[in-house]
């Protein structure tokens, strides 16, 4: 009677299941942050020169912060605000103190991604994946520095911390419109 009882519910199940209409529907794998849960949005990729890419994103970040930033350590993700991005020679780059365990983890692995809000009402969203490719010069500290002054008192040679540069390569923007994402390559 239990192995009834059991076949019975497997076939009520695939049966259910066959039949929603919502689970036919073909998404891409990538959709979930729209709703993955309801199914609901919708999802567009657009093609940029890499220039005009590139400044969609800056123009993104400028509007929202702070950005959590995702890293691999061995088999776990680990996740963590950073406070500033700097758009240089048509590249968007982020920081983080040499010392941090972050800056480790990207040199391991250099694959990243980051998320930020809007701080306008319109609380969209961004989410940035790619390769993070280390880029070192006192142009990028000067740079960094100038437009976040406060830095200096954390990364300095009386501190011994020295701030880490890198800019993203092969990225992938999405960015929430309405009810719907766009996702580009910049």
């Amino acid at each position: 009677m239990k192995k009834l009882s059991f076949v019975t519910l497997a076939i009520a199940i695939v049966i259910s299941a066959t039949s929603c209409t919502h689970v036919r529907q073909s998404w891409p794998r990538s959709l979930d942050a729209v709703s993955g849960a309801t199914r609901t949005g919708k999802f567009k990729t657009e093609r940029y020169k890499k220039v005009d890419a590139v400044n969609k994103v800056a123009d993104f970040l400028e509007k929202s912060g702070p950005y959590f930033f995702a890293t691999a350590d061995k088999d776990q993700p680990r996740v963590r605000p950073i406070g500033i991005f700097l758009k240089h020679n048509n590249r968007i780059y982020f920081h983080i103190g040499k010392q941090k365990d972050s800056y480790r983890q990207i040199l391991v692995n250099p694959n990243v991604e980051l998320v930020s809000i809007s701080k306008e009402k319109d609380g969209g969203w961004i989410r940035i994946t790619g390769r993070a490719v280390p880029d070192n010069n006192e142009e990028l500290d000067k740079a960094v520095f100038e437009k976040a002054p406060g830095l200096q008192k954390m990364y300095n040679e009386e501190t011994g911390f020295s701030l880490g540069h890198f800019y993203i390569q092969n990225g992938t923007a999405e960015i929430s419109v309405g009810d719907g994402v766009i996702r580009f390559e910049f």
